[in-house]
């Protein structure tokens, strides 16, 4: 609208307010306009959408969100596990 592009930051609030709101779907497509937009996932926007899906018992998604993380070399945190 105003040619201002979101970045990381940007996305890991909305996977945020997703995660407080029980929206692990609309996480997901978060990541997914990240990848259309080539901003690259860090270790925040990962720990929100692990926190999104443990929220809302997709305990499966979760495990395959860090084991995205970990292919992806994202660096992990306490925080993470």
């Amino acid at each position: 609208a105003l040619g201002m592009q979101p970045d990381v930051r940007s996305y890991n609030m909305l996977i945020t307010a997703c995660e407080k709101v029980g929206e692990w779907r609309q996480a997901v497509k978060v990541i997914e306009w990240m990848e259309r937009d080539g901003v690259r996932q860090n270790t925040v926007t990962y720990n929100a959408l692990i926190a999104a899906f443990g929220r809302a018992g997709e305990w499966q998604q979760a495990q395959g969100a860090l084991e995205q993380m970990v292919a992806t070399e994202v660096e992990r945190s306490v925080v993470t596990y």
